[in-house]
């Protein structure tokens, strides 16, 4: 049950009062628990089809898949295409033309998902281009909606909606539903029936939870009605600037609360001398039983059963002046709002004002008084980069003259191209990712997540330095300053321009902590090469480390491993789990994983000899490598026989030789002044060099 807004205390504005309402006569209003507003009178019985998200033009279709049934009499016709038509909209059409059949079945709706759990589809909100899946039901069992008496009215006009929901009789509503499905918003009745002295409330039962079977009766409580009564020429806006009609409608208001006053209710006889209008600022009323008296928004309390005439005070008006937000007399999106003589603005209200689109460019915020004729509001958007010559409109500009205001922009980064890189970071890692993205995208769904073996990803950092810092950081401490998680980048309502704002070339660097425990510390204590899987050469160099280690590990702790590598696994784990401390044994495991990550993998090789350019150097040499870039510098030229001799002592004489070369071999006449050495002569190998 909802809680009663009757025991509210003061007025309630057309935002808590009637904030789910869509203007369209073919949607189910929200409740109207809570004290009323003028807003709200003005606005019911709009009807307005709400846009939709891609145009639907005479000619648009949607696919209609019949998820198990077909269509017609062909019974494998499982598809079919409907069209728009000439309303562009498939409100009236797509519950009651080419439904599919099912045998011992009947049809509860079209759906975006074949698969049952989901809400039917608006008729008055599908998008051209859509697939619709039917659901279906083996019962007869609807879920019922009481209306007879209850304070509720059934929606005017339904015949978009076909069997799926239908007024049965006027007393109740019906809607079929199959299991696991659930309700729609636009298929539950919520609007108030006025004038008869209850306002709705809410169902008995929770909406969410109804299945077929049900039947679900309103809650109310006491209620007043009151409406307009105007003779004359008025028109009448709303707190966003917007002209509303039907204001002499009735309406129900919860007993015991008052009407919050935010409509602007000007008196078009004719405009002052001064250019001013005249506002109605005092309303009197009349109840049924002839009584009269002075009205007062937000403070008259509504007493239940009464119905409420309001005319304007014969003294009730007062000098107002025009503000204006547009970009001339062409724009539909115009907003006008009457304040009387001196006073100040809201702004704020200002934000109901769909801004337009400029390419690159978007609305800062700021408003500029353009003038007092409309026409020139139109200059100030078609060159937004301009410095503006205006004086700024703010909440604390006192109104004495019509005053035409238009938006101000500045740089838009939802417009902007960002490349964005995502650096791995470690030694032979991949490629950088790079996502190129516009900044009215969003990145969630595109932030990589790297892998790297022994390792654990600890998160995207914004420099190089942090990202190595998180290998020795707590979880907690790198949880607390990864950008991933703390600056957004996978929060999935944020655009990379909410982001990063102007900033379009950013890096990002992958931080890793070793993904080791005891049990991984055990598997490269106890590594071997018995396979042959790893060179022999890298694989010794692994060996002496891991020995090294272990003297290393006896001498720091004076836990002797190595005396222990005869238990079996489990009993070596547990006793490196007694006698090290964790912080310790993930310190020497690092060291061994790190040396086994140098391994070097005998299939991953080319042995042949000669490769390199010597005879007896191959890829299992060590150095092989650096050996074939000084010979291919031509630092190092090996011996008349094509050999290099890899494991050959180098002879000071040789190195000159060498470093001679790496400089460039520069031009150079032998004197031998320039000889300091006693035992370096004209027929010293390499005399030259050395000198």
């Amino acid at each position: 049950m909802q809680a009663n807004a009757a025991n509210r205390s003061g007025p309630v504005s057309l935002e808590e009062r009637f904030q789910d309402m869509t203007g369209n006569n073919k949607v189910w209003r929200a409740p109207l628990a809570g004290l009323a507003s003028l807003a709200m009178i003005a606005t019911m019985g709009v009807t307005a089809l709400s846009a939709n998200a891609a145009e639907v033009t005479a000619d648009s279709e949607v696919t209609l898949n019949a998820n198990g049934g077909y269509f017609g009499s062909d019974k494998d016709k499982t598809t079919d295409t409907l069209k728009a038509g000439d309303d562009k909209s498939f409100a009236d059409n797509l519950y009651t033309e080419k439904l599919p059949s099912y045998s011992g079945r009947t049809f509860t709706g079209w759906y975006e998902s074949a698969t049952y759990g989901g809400q039917a589809v608006d008729p008055t909100t599908v998008e051209a281009g859509t697939t619709l899946y039917a659901h279906w039901t083996t019962s007869s069992k609807v879920v019922t909606f009481e209306l007879k008496k209850t304070g509720v009215t059934a929606v005017k006009d339904i015949t978009g909606y076909g069997d799926v929901v239908k007024v049965a009789s006027g007393d109740s509503v019906e809607v079929r539903l199959a299991g696991g499905d659930k309700l729609a918003d636009w298929q539950v009745p919520s609007e108030d029936q006025p004038g008869d002295s209850k306002l709705f409330q809410g169902w008995d039962k929770a909406v969410a939870d109804a299945k077929a079977g049900d039947d679900l009766k309103p809650e109310t409580v006491g209620a007043g009605n009151f409406k307009f009564v105007f003779n004359g020429s008025y028109k009448v806006y709303d707190q966003t600037g917007k002209e509303v009609n039907n204001l002499t409608d009735g309406v129900d208001v919860a007993a015991g609360t008052s009407v919050a006053d935010d409509l602007s209710v000007i008196s078009y006889a004719g405009k002052n001398a001064d250019g001013s209008y005249n506002k109605v600022v005092k309303w009197t009323y009349e109840l049924s039983n002839n009584t009269t008296g002075e009205f007062k928004f937000g403070e008259t309390k509504i007493g239940e059963g009464q119905s409420y005439k309001l005319t304007p005070a014969a003294d009730g008006f007062a000098h107002a002046w025009k503000v204006q937000a547009g970009l001339g007399d062409t724009d539909s999106n115009t907003r006008k709002f009457f304040v009387t003589d001196g006073a100040t603005f809201d702004t704020a209200k200002l934000s109901s004002y769909t801004l337009p689109l400029v390419d690159g460019w978007k609305a800062n915020g700021k408003w500029y008084v353009t003038g007092n004729a409309e026409s020139t509001a139109k200059a100030y958007v078609e060159s937004p980069a301009q410095t503006y010559p205006l004086t700024e409109f703010t909440s604390s500009t006192k109104v004495a003259d019509n005053t035409y205001v238009a938006p101000a922009f500045e740089e838009n980064p939802q417009a902007a191209d960002y490349e964005l890189t995502f650096d791995p970071y470690y030694d032979g890692q991949p490629a950088a990712t790079v996502v190129k993205i516009k900044g009215d995208a969003y990145l969630y769904d595109q932030v990589p997540t790297p892998t790297r073996e022994g390792y654990k990803f600890a998160g995207w950092f914004a420099t190089a330095k942090r990202a190595l810092e998180s290998e020795n950081n707590s979880d907690v401490k790198n949880d607390s300053e990864r950008l991933d998680t703390t600056a957004g980048l996978l929060d999935e309502t944020k655009t990379v321009a909410d982001l990063f704002d102007t900033t379009t070339e950013k890096t990002f660097y992958a931080g890793w902590k070793l993904d080791l425990n005891s049990g991984d510390f055990v598997k490269l204590l106890r590594l071997d090469n018995d396979a042959k899987t790893y060179t022999t050469a890298s694989f010794r160099e692994y060996d002496s480390i891991r020995t090294d280690l272990l003297k290393t590990i006896k001498k720091e702790t004076g836990v002797d491993l190595k005396a222990q590598l005869s238990l079996t696994d489990s009993a070596l784990r547990t006793f490196i789990d007694k006698n090290l401390k964790s912080d310790d044994a993930l310190k020497y495991a690092q060291v061994l994983q790190d040396a086994k990550n140098n391994l070097v993998k005998v299939a991953n090789i080319d042995t042949t000899f000669g490769q390199y350019g010597f005879s007896d150097v191959d890829a299992l040499t060590p150095h092989a490598v650096d050996i074939r870039y000084a010979a291919k510098q031509g630092i190092v030229k090996g011996f008349s026989d094509n050999t290099y001799r890899p494991s050959a002592t180098i002879l000071r004489q040789d190195f000159a030789a060498m470093l001679y070369r790496l400089a460039g071999s520069p031009a150079y006449t032998v004197s031998a002044s320039d000889n300091i050495f006693s035992d370096v002569t004209p027929a010293t190998p390499h005399y030259k060099e050395i000198l």
